[in-house]
């Protein structure tokens, strides 16, 4: 028997293929889709179950509807079929929830708002496991969290001024009252002279910022951070990873390296500390490694 495919469509997400469609065999639809995680082709419902097939129709690789129901990688939902609107792949609204996936998110559909200040709601990021981002409606913003598994957790934000409310990532935001880091509250940073974006170093007017740790030994006026480089910093008294000192370290001939190795003309430095009696041979490997787990790199005190 053969098979009409009835659309067959293509996406990059994050450099990940996917290949999803319903098509037809005989009188009954089917869905597959890939399986990214485990590198196959896989049937999320070998068949749709209760589907009309008069008024079926795809709306993307994921969505599809009849005249009764909205189906999610082949299986129903609790979408409203007449008001389903697509926001973004995988990610739509109706008339009384937002959803990710099938999922339902906490934040009303009315006046519904990614809060990151680079993106509009005409170029919102595709979600995926793993994406973190802030959303809001017309009362209340949440911080967002899917993990590999496509669960998903939210965080309210504590007393946001939602009209007020930006970001400049995935996060940080703030508003006129408040600073917030993956959507907890840092009531010690002073919002009105904040510079900074969460990642790497940032200052208010009373102290320098890793993040949003304070790096307390840090002479105020001439701290900079060291350009290229998001996790090394200088002031005329010291050189710093992150928030921490670099004990020893001679600032003249101080040079940041790779996977946060550093050195001077005396050595080698693996973040906050000093390799003693190390070569650039016993770390050549792991500097240029990916994903390092510091309990290989030799000579660092844990």
């Amino acid at each position: 028997m053969s098979i009409k495919k009835i659309i067959v469509l293509v996406y990059s997400i994050l450099s990940i293929s996917l290949i999803a469609d319903y098509y037809k065999k005989g009188n009954e639809v089917h869905y597959e889709g890939y399986d990214h995680k485990n590198g196959k082709f896989i049937n999320y419902n070998d068949e749709v179950k209760n589907i009309d097939l008069d008024s079926f129709e795809q709306l993307n690789p994921f969505y599809a509807r009849d005249k009764n129901t909205v189906y999610f990688r082949g299986k129903e939902t609790d979408i409203d079929r007449n008001s389903i609107k697509i926001i973004r792949l995988n990610l739509v609204k109706d008339k009384n929830f937002v959803y990710y996936g099938d999922k339902k998110l906490k934040v009303s559909p009315k006046n519904f708002l990614f809060v990151n200040q680079n993106v509009s709601n005409g170029s919102i990021p595709t979600i995926h496991a793993g994406s973190i981002f802030y959303v809001k409606d017309s009362q209340n913003a949440y911080h967002v969290k899917v993990d590999k598994d496509e669960n998903i957790k939210e965080t309210k934000l504590d007393n946001a001024d939602v009209g007020k409310l930006v970001s400049w990532n995935e996060i940080l935001a703030k508003d006129g009252k408040n600073i917030y880091y993956y959507g907890e509250k840092i009531g010690y940073i002073d919002v009105s002279s904040f510079d900074g974006n969460g990642m790497g170093y940032g200052k208010d007017k009373n102290n320098h910022y890793y993040n949003v740790t304070i790096v307390k030994d840090a002479d105020y006026k001439s701290f900079k951070e060291i350009k290229g480089y998001i996790n090394f910093a200088k002031d005329k008294y010291n050189v710093f990873y992150e928030d921490k000192i670099i004990k020893g370290a001679d600032k003249k001939s101080f040079e940041p390296l790779k996977n946060g190795f550093s050195k001077d003309k005396f050595g080698y430095f693996y973040k906050e500390q000093r390799l003693e009696g190390i070569s650039y041979e016993d770390i050549k490997d792991f500097m240029n490694s990916f994903g390092l787990g510091d309990k290989k790199v030799p000579g660092y005190k844990y």
